[in-house]
């Protein structure tokens, strides 16, 4: 039988796609030695060690310790390859499913800050809306002098132990009878808008209007808004949705920051008055 050609670790390395210093490295940790050292002190690998490579680097590429990793292969029996896999396997589908997550946050992100690159803050429309996919904080508690600042910390937490990922946008859920008596710097919940949320915003017809400007100032929108309900012919039919679509993400400067109100109408009754 011909003796196996050894590669060199330069070689090594560039079909194993580990870099030279780390397998000298791993040899000196005791965890990945070459088939043969020269005489010269060169190592030389063989083929036969494609294999054991190629778990070590997809194990540290996971996150596992280099030191769990040689504890591993200095015993290897098929059944303790089953269980390092199936450990392995659910931490990569939770790892994944986060991946996801921040995926579809950018992807909203990006659908959003397109859209509202094009705003006009001296419109107001009127139009028809789907409902939007939601999550939805708790009631905000304001006693004992708690702040908005307070709750939002509060609302990020709460998301967090529910197991969300806290980077969708975060929206302001205003009650219709605060919005009616000017009361609209203090929200009753918080939400994310996220895909796949448990909650809806209701579908319908809606007003919607954008200004520009730092966080809280949304009372003149609001009037705006409510003017153009009573010119219009139209009752508040709900609670306000208030999200900042443009934010510290993208804005340097708070006055450019870029806010949107949604107002769920109908179409008022003679002689109705909002209440």
């Amino acid at each position: 039988m011909a003796a196996e050609k050894l590669l060199s670790i330069s070689q090594f390395a560039h079909l194993s796609g580990i870099k030279r210093k780390n397998l000298i490295f791993y040899d000196e940790i005791g965890l990945f030695s070459p088939a043969h050292v020269g005489e010269n002190g060169y190592r030389y690998y063989s083929t036969r060690q494609f294999d054991t490579a190629n778990l070590i680097w997809s194990l540290k590429e996971i996150g596992m310790s280099l030191k769990d990793i040689k504890e591993y292969t200095r015993v290897r029996t098929p059944q303790r390859m089953l269980e390092l896999f199936r450990a392995q396997q659910s931490k990569l589908e939770a790892e994944l499913h986060k991946l996801e997550e921040i995926r579809s946050m950018m992807a909203m992100y990006i659908q959003s800050t397109e859209a509202c690159l094009a705003a006009d803050t001296s419109r107001i429309t009127l139009e028809q809306h789907a409902p939007d996919h939601i999550a939805l904080g708790p009631p905000i508690n304001y006693t004992g002098g708690r702040t908005v600042m307070d709750a939002t910390g509060d609302f990020y937490d709460f998301m967090q132990q529910a197991g969300y990922v806290c980077s969708y946008p975060l929206g302001s859920l205003i009650t219709r009878h605060d919005v009616l008596h000017s009361r609209v710097r203090r929200p009753h919940r918080f939400y994310f808008r996220m895909p796949n949320g448990p909650d809806e915003t209701p579908g319908g017809l809606h007003v919607t209007g954008y200004g520009h400007g730092d966080y809280g100032e949304t009372d003149a929108l609001y009037a705006r808004l409510l003017q153009y309900l009573a010119d219009n012919g139209l009752a508040l039919a709900g609670d306000a949705y208030e999200e900042y679509l443009i934010n510290e993400i993208s804005a340097q400067r708070p006055e450019d920051y870029l806010f949107r109100i949604i107002l769920p109408v109908r179409r008022q009754a003679d002689g109705e008055r909002q209440i």
